[in-house]
């Protein structure tokens, strides 16, 4: 191909066709531009492709983390809502003092077991500074936020826990009332409950639950599992929010 142009130019320049001689060089500039653009494009669409194969699997990596986070979450919460319901019943019934058999009730569990959120792939993902790639504003803004909306859930979660560890069961366990979870779990009980009748429990389980002190605390519980609950339902809809966000994000790649 090369041959070919420089015997065009030979033969222009041996006829002495100087003005076509200077428009063929001229063309053939413009087609040796042409073809380093079109070259540098396909570069460029080549490039592109690949930052799109890799955000494609970064939103696919943010929204499998963030499903699988929500699905964990959402039985927690599904169990929080219900142990809040219980809950609310066992203070009504501790509440009813003409009935003992009602107020020597054994409390529900105290529902302060936390919920973990993982966060490795989007803390990967805003490491890297591509965030600035994704073009919906929604979706990054509440990437960059959820951070802060699963630390403020996860400090409510530790506080309830601290409030149950070092307040309810310091109460509790040295009037020897309670079987611990593990105890449960093997079919075991404490052997405090072998060595007294029922009848006995019973009247400490009654002593224990018309103290005020004790009631107290047993509201604060109420409460701690009712917050939970409440943040919990504004951290569900982030998580449909995000998601769904993704998807569309997803769609259009």
């Amino acid at each position: 191909m090369i041959k070919f142009f420089r015997r065009i130019r030979q033969n222009l320049l041996m006829e002495n066709k100087t003005g076509k001689y200077l428009k063929y060089a001229i063309g053939e500039i413009l087609l040796v531009v042409i073809g380093i653009l079109i070259a540098l494009q396909v570069n460029n669409w080549n490039e592109e492709r690949k930052i799109q194969r890799t955000e494609l699997k970064v939103l696919n990596d943010l929204k499998e983390e963030f499903v699988f986070n929500k699905d964990r979450f959402d039985k927690r919460n599904i169990y929080k809502t219900k142990l809040k319901a219980t809950w609310k019943q066992f203070l009504n019934d501790i509440s009813d003092t003409s009935n003992i058999k009602k107020v020597a009730v054994r409390r529900p569990g105290n529902g302060s077991e936390p919920v973990h959120i993982t966060n490795s792939a989007l803390t990967s993902f805003l490491s890297t500074g591509k965030i600035e790639n994704i073009s919906n504003e929604l979706l990054k803004y509440k990437l960059i936020n959820w951070e802060n909306i699963v630390s403020n859930y996860n400090e409510l979660q530790n506080r309830h826990k601290s409030f149950v560890e070092t307040e309810l069961r310091k109460f509790e366990f040295p009037r020897r009332v309670l079987p611990t979870l593990q105890m449960r779990n093997e079919n075991f009980k404490n052997p405090f409950y072998k060595m007294y009748s029922e009848r006995k429990i019973n009247d400490m389980f009654l002593e224990l639950n018309t103290s005020i002190e004790y009631q107290n605390m047993l509201i604060n519980n109420y409460m701690w599992i009712n917050n939970t609950v409440q943040v919990g339902v504004e951290l569900e809809k982030s998580f449909d929010v995000i998601i769904n966000l993704l998807n569309d994000e997803i769609s259009k790649r």
